[in-house]
């Protein structure tokens, strides 16, 4: 452990202790002896005589004091107590009501499940982060479609651990650490210096990710029979996205940017027919995005700005950028603004300034969610026989070939072919999740 008790109950963390003076375990209040010579690498406090009545084992790893290091010291290895138990949390968050357990070293499934009961019942969430870089550089864990996962040889802890089933506990997995602390970077840099030429897939390995910081995934879904396939949310987290979450960084004017310099990826939108889409603008009525052939009436036509013919977009690689929004504003161009909040989809919705007459904070309009529905809701609307979704948040595709309310009913699940492309599908079906939430478009159907 890293924090104990002085003789006067005050929490010392084990750089601040000092020799000759007496510490005490938080849990079982056992005398504690100071672990800070060179022979151990980590500095800790350990037990003098006898274990610790605490039946749980914590990971006393580097990888895992790195991560705790990172939420402030009041947080960290916080003892709680419940029938009688006392154990501590890694990290507590008593505003939020959050516990995050950082586990690098082998766990007992009982002992993950018996945590995710003790905090659970004293009502925390439970946010676990499984260290996984190992198995995932040495090609175990396969992201070999999208967002779904292979593991070669899963992990028992987490064995009939099944995500939609537990909304109280979140799952990361660290797949990818710091290029200094990557095995694989730090030997092909050695190869290197030795003069020794790289083949071509340790180049490209080593061009990918010899700068690459802590990389996590969020995982959503496995099935019962445990974890050799699960999905993600799509989305990579580093770690500062996880403690700034609950512990904001303070904002400074090196934050900021110039007005003129924001702008909005658009939102693909689709008529019903699917002859054509368009890029939706996250403003009002008044700048509604679309190309000549949308099919409106002509009345309508004056209050269209199609935005492959708008002064206010610009396109990079193939994607539309819209900056309407911020020129409504009527700021000086050179104005520095503070990006304050962000809507679920990533449009802006709040800016800070500060010029001679104080700070002022701008609240901006941006689309509303109600636009987006569930996959049976669109398969109801559309009448569809076969059909192509979007996933707004994700951006990946996925092609239905029957009712996927009927799917559910008959098997619990809803089964479909993934693709990052429309227009491309592999043979093998997957199962869909997230189909129920409001959060997916219709982008062809029969």
């Amino acid at each position: 452990m890293f924090f104990a008790f002085d003789l006067d109950g005050k929490r010392v963390f084990i750089d601040e202790a000092e020799r000759g003076k007496e510490y005490f375990c938080p849990q079982c209040g056992g005398r504690l002896v100071i672990k800070k010579d060179g022979l151990v690498r980590i500095h800790h406090f350990a037990h003098k005589d006898s274990g610790c009545s605490d039946s749980w084992h914590y990971d006393m790893s580097e990888w895992h004091q790195r991560w705790q290091s990172r939420f402030p010291a009041e947080n960290q290895e916080i003892t709680k107590t419940y029938n009688g138990q006392k154990h501590r949390a890694d990290v507590l968050i008593e505003s939020h009501k959050v516990v995050f357990e950082f586990q690098h070293s082998p766990l007992s499934a009982e002992e993950f499940h018996d945590r995710n009961c003790f905090y659970q019942s004293l009502g925390y969430k439970v946010i676990w982060v499984f260290d996984v870089s190992g198995q995932y550089n040495n090609g175990y864990i396969d992201n070999y479609k999208g967002n779904l996962y292979k593991w070669s040889y899963p992990m028992g802890t987490i064995n009939g651990f099944v995500p939609k089933e537990n909304p109280g506990i979140e799952l990361y997995f660290q797949i990818q650490n710091a290029a200094d602390e990557n095995p694989r970077i730090i030997l092909l840099r050695e190869k290197l210096e030795k003069g020794i030429e790289l083949q071509k897939d340790e180049e490209d390995y080593l061009e990918e990710y010899k700068n690459d910081n802590e990389y996590l995934i969020k995982i959503t879904w496995a099935p019962q029979q445990g974890f050799s396939r699960f999905a993600t949310d799509g989305c990579g987290y580093d770690a500062n996205d996880l403690v700034e979450r609950f512990f904001p960084s303070p904002k400074t004017v090196n934050n900021c940017v110039r007005v003129d310099g924001l702008c909005d990826c658009l939102i693909e939108s689709h008529r019903k027919d699917h002859t054509i889409y368009y890029s939706g603008c996250p403003i009002s009525s008044t700048h509604l995005c679309g190309n000549w052939d949308l099919d409106i009436s002509e009345s309508e036509y004056t209050r269209i700005r199609p935005c492959n013919r708008c002064d206010y977009s610009m396109e990079e690689e193939g994607t539309l950028f819209c900056r309407k929004r911020f020129a409504d504003l009527q700021l000086p161009p050179e104005t520095m603004v503070e990006v304050t909040k962000k809507d679920d989809y990533g449009f802006v919705t709040e800016l800070m300034y500060i010029d001679e007459k104080g700070k002022h904070v701008l609240s901006l309009q941006t689309f509303h969610a109600s636009q987006f529905k569930s996959i049976f809701e669109l398969w109801k609307e559309y009448n569809c026989k076969v059909a192509i979704f979007k996933n707004l948040r994700t951006g990946y595709f996925v092609k239905i070939g029957r009712d996927p309310e009927k799917q559910y009913k008959q098997y619990g699940k809803v089964y479909g072919y993934f693709s990052k492309h429309q227009y491309s599908f592999g043979k093998v079906s997957a199962e869909l999740y997230g189909c129920d939430k409001p959060e997916w478009i219709c982008v062809w159907n029969v």
